[in-house]
C-alpha cells in the first residue's frame, strides 16, 4: 500500500523520488501509519518536509562532507539532497 501512495505522491510533484520517500518511511518505522488520503503540503515543501524528518541539500562538491556530518548528528533518520551534474540523465 504505501508504494501506491508513495508513486501518487510522485505524480502530484510533492515528492520528486517514490522509491526514496518510501524508504525514508520505512526507516523511520512509519510504513504501517502511511495512509492514503487528502493532506495539505505547503507550496514548495521539500521531501524531507513530507517525510518529517531533517533535511539537508548540497549544491557544491566541498559541502558533501560537512554536511553529512551535521546530518549524522541529527538523532534519528535524516535526508540529504546532493545536487549532481551528469551528462547522462539519472532515472
Amino acid at each position: 500500500r504505501s508504494i501506491q501512495i508513495a508513486q501518487q505522491l510522485q505524480r502530484a510533484g510533492v515528492v520528486r523520488n517514490a522509491l526514496l520517500f518510501r524508504l525514508g518511511v520505512v526507516l523511520r518505522g512509519k510504513g504501517a501509519a502511511l495512509k492514503a488520503g487528502e493532506y495539505a503540503f505547503p507550496t514548495g515543501a521539500s521531501m524531507a518536509d513530507a517525510m518529517g524528518v531533517p533535511g539537508f541539500r548540497v549544491d557544491r562538491p566541498e559541502d558533501v562532507g560537512p554536511t553529512l556530518r551535521k546530518a549524522l548528528e541529527v538523532d534519528g533518520p535524516s535526508l540529504v539532497d546532493v545536487v549532481m551534474e551528469s551528462p547522462v540523465p539519472i532515472p
